[in-house]
């Protein structure tokens, strides 16, 4: 019988000082420190000759395509097959841009970006040397939620689950793989590089004499509660919710089950995502209604921006669809993994869990498309719904809205990919 083998690797992505930092629309904010040094997180996995590789980054995000080639060069150097690749980022907004995004904080730096294949090698390199034996055991519990939904603000229609997988090594550190749902902007404007809370609860495993990854999940629609107010410092907020988080799942550790590991499964598929139709006149009237909306806010140079949006938009009109988008199933026995591409909004989650509770769901996983919201919001004018379905695709290389069977798309392959009949 083979047995299962688990590795733990990380490298150093952070960017130099003087770094401008992405995230935020209109602020020009600059590394003046670093709060947590940002990693590329590796988790290696093997049982006989079929191995995984699991990977998770603290920065935005990256594209289909830069994704892909770091995915190639790992497949490449490892002889592992690209499916089996996992490449995910926990979407911190206090890191440097590493995917194309516009009107959001800085510019790519060439130089840096080309710098982290080479640091995320490094962690599955680190990450295949330390395998050993190992045996998994998993937990999904309900903890006190650390965010809420943007879109009502309220606590209705949230991801309050926090899912852990333990890899428990008797010659080496445990390894918890964490995945929960909540956007990580509770350093909101700061201007020190900083993983946010993904970034304290590991630090938070860590103290304990452990190896910690965070896979993010769909939070497209959460934001922290601490948005709530303004009284607290935010880096000891974020300090108090990656502790907090980490005692929770201690307390429950005890009840965590034993998983037996059959076969290590990695599935892919690509797709293409429908784009909302526009012609000329739409686009001459978003135009004139998002510079109505935004010239006067602070520190956007909305009337450029929305220029140059027109300017791609028209040169555009006959693309009707995203190509190459991946959804993604990594499997260890009773533990499935599902990635997508983007911003999912945590109901997509929320519809799958209701078939398999102890299932990952991973976004900004093989690269960051936008946000991918429900059906329902494309009707809802909120501010956050609005934004997400509308005005975000504006600073994307899609340029215009998914169509509102984006939801239905979506989760049907990714059921498709486990296997499960959707009622």
């Amino acid at each position: 019988m083979n047995d299962l083998l688990a590795g733990y690797g990380e490298a150093t992505v952070t960017p130099p000082l003087g770094t401008e930092l992405c995230g935020y629309g209109g602020k020009i904010r600059r590394a003046e420190s670093v709060l947590d040094e940002l990693k590329a997180h590796a988790v290696w996995l093997e049982k006989g000759p079929a191995r995984l590789v699991l990977i998770s980054c603290d920065l935005i995000g990256f594209s289909v395509e830069f994704s892909d080639t770091i995915r190639k060069q790992v497949a490449a150097e490892n002889d592992i097959p690209m499916e089996h690749i996992l490449l995910s980022c926990t979407h911190t907004h206090t890191g440097p841009a590493s995917m194309p995004l516009k009107n959001c904080g800085g510019a790519i730096v060439p130089e840096y970006l080309a710098k982290v294949p080479h640091s995320i090698s490094e962690a599955v390199r680190a990450a295949g040397a330390d395998r050993s034996k190992a045996t998994l055991r998993l937990q999904c519990q309900t903890i006190t939620p650390i965010g809420f939904n943007r879109c009502n603000d309220s606590f209705q229609t949230i991801d309050p689950k926090l899912t852990t997988a333990i890899f428990e090594r008797l010659e080496k550190n445990k390894i918890y793989m964490f995945n929960y749902a909540c956007h990580p902007v509770m350093m909101k404007g700061h201007v020190a590089v900083s993983a946010d809370w993904p970034g304290r609860l590991v630090q938070a495993i860590e103290k304990r004499g452990h190896h910690g990854v965070v896979f993010q999940g769909f939070c497209g629609d959460i934001n922290p509660v601490s948005l709530f107010g303004d009284a607290e410092d935010p880096e000891d907020l974020v300090t108090l919710y990656g502790e907090s988080m980490c005692q929770q799942m201690l307390l429950a550790e005890p009840q965590a089950k034993s998983v037996e590991v059959t076969e290590l499964i990695g599935l892919e598929q690509r797709i293409q995502i429908p784009l909302q139709a526009h012609d000329l006149t739409t686009i001459q009237k978003e135009h004139d209604e998002f510079l109505a909306k935004y010239k006067d806010k602070p520190g956007h140079d909305t009337e450029r921006f929305i220029g140059n949006w027109a300017l791609q938009a028209r040169a555009m009109l006959k693309q009707t669809t995203l190509p190459n988008v991946p959804i993604q199933r990594i499997g260890l026995g009773a533990l499935n993994i599902i990635g997508l591409p983007g911003e999912v909004f945590c109901e997509y989650g929320l519809q799958l869990r209701a078939k398999l509770p102890m299932l990952f769901t991973v976004g900004y996983a093989g690269g960051n498309i936008g946000y991918l919201p429900t059906a329902k919001t494309y009707q809802d004018k909120s501010l956050y719904g609005w934004y997400s379905c509308y005005d975000c695709p504006k600073q994307l290389p899609s340029c215009f809205p998914f169509a509102p069977c984006v939801e239905e798309l979506l989760l049907g392959h990714c059921f498709e990919l486990l296997h499960i009949k959707r009622l």
